[in-house]
């Protein structure tokens, strides 16, 4: 394989590995945000309060409590009772309880606007909340939109260079095609000094060329399942042309294998007098020694 292809494949490779990288980084960078979020949620900053807002807070949640309707009903009902059933000498507030009215007034006077207070600092607290909440999912929307942003542009790259390897193969398949045609030119094909087909495949014969794979049915089928593709080489090609009669036109191939000790001829015809079965072998064979070729 051509050296530049080799170092193009493997710059594909590092390409590859960055994006992957790339990818994992940003992942990682999404999680550790939800996590200081999260974590911020869990912990939110502690609010400064001062003595008035503290002292607030304390009367209503006290106000609003069953302790103190508990203790106010019993404080009314002991008032009540102890201003009727007294003498009226010991009574300090007698029947209609003018002075109970009186403080009862002055009570709902004073934690009517102190209730007011808690409530305001809790509605603050709400709307902080509904605030927080709002940044979160606003940031959560931007990082999903980034990570969109990311992952289409990880995309982008992903699919150029699946083009760029693409063009790569195509450029190895033509330079193995480009092969393949050299050999095929550079193979023995010319019209030797014979007149017929008889003498060339008696010349060859004395040569050693004696298996004649034309005598066995389907005899590329046996050998190629027998002995391995890559093992055979068709060192010379005779071709046979009568333009007064296309059909006698045939091609005489001298085939050899070294490895398994086998040399004989193989006859086939031109064009659409050509035998399939022998085609196939006959290109399985250039197609074998063009690879081997070029690796």
């Amino acid at each position: 394989m051509n050296p530049e292809h080799i170092d193009e494949i493997e710059q594909l490779y590092k390409v590859e590995d960055e994006q992957i990288k790339k990818l994992h980084l940003i992942v990682e960078d999404a999680i550790k945000e939800e996590a200081l979020t999260i974590e911020e949620l869990k912990h939110p900053p502690q609010d400064i309060l001062s003595k008035g807002e503290m002292l607030s807070d304390k009367v209503a949640r006290f106000g609003g409590s069953w302790k103190f309707i508990i203790i106010f009903i019993v404080v009314l009902i002991i008032w009540i009772l102890y201003n009727v059933t007294i003498a009226k000498s010991a009574v300090f507030d007698p029947y209609p309880f003018i002075l109970m009215n009186l403080v009862l007034s002055c009570i709902a006077a004073l934690q009517a606007p102190v209730i007011m207070m808690s409530q305001n600092r809790q509605e603050k607290k709400d709307r902080k909340h509904a605030e927080s909440d709002y940044l979160v999912n606003l940031k959560a929307e931007i990082e999903i939109r980034n990570l969109h942003q990311k992952i289409n542009l990880l995309m982008e790259e992903q699919i150029n260079k699946l083009i760029e390897t693409q063009s790569i193969e195509i450029k190895l398949l033509k330079e193995i095609h480009t092969k393949l045609d050299r050999q095929k030119i550079n193979e023995k094909i010319m019209i030797e000094p014979y007149d017929t087909m008889t003498e060339a495949l008696a010349d060859l014969y004395k040569q050693g060329f004696t298996y004649d794979f034309n005598l066995i049915t389907k005899a590329t089928y046996d050998i190629a399942n027998l002995l391995p593709i890559r093992d055979f080489e068709i060192i010379r090609t005779i071709r046979f042309e009568n333009d007064s009669d296309p059909a006698e036109n045939a091609i005489l191939y001298a085939i050899v294998s070294g490895t398994h000790n086998i040399k004989g001829t193989l006859v086939n015809g031109f064009g659409v007098y050509a035998d399939a079965l022998t085609n196939r072998f006959i290109n399985s064979i250039h197609m074998q020694r063009a690879l081997h070729s070029f690796s």
